[in-house]
């Protein structure tokens, strides 16, 4: 973990679903949540067709899983 989510994750009770994360800062400010949907959002629109032409695996980090399955 790095700065704000150690930070977040010594709170009890802690949720990052619910709760969010800390920004980062001018350097590595992270991304917003509608940032992250329309990523994920361009990675479906790419997925969809060659789902005509059977299975299609997509390989992605916990958090971009998560919002894959959502969308």
């Amino acid at each position: 973990m790095h700065g704000g989510s150690e930070r977040l994750a010594a709170v009890v009770g802690w949720d990052l679903w619910r709760d969010g994360v800390v920004p980062g800062d001018v350097a590595h400010p992270g991304e917003e949540l509608q940032q992250v949907a329309a990523r994920t959002d361009a990675v479906l629109g790419r997925v969809r067709p060659l789902l005509d032409e059977g299975d299609v695996a997509v390989v992605a980090h916990g958090h971009l899983a998560r919002l894959l399955t959502v969308r």
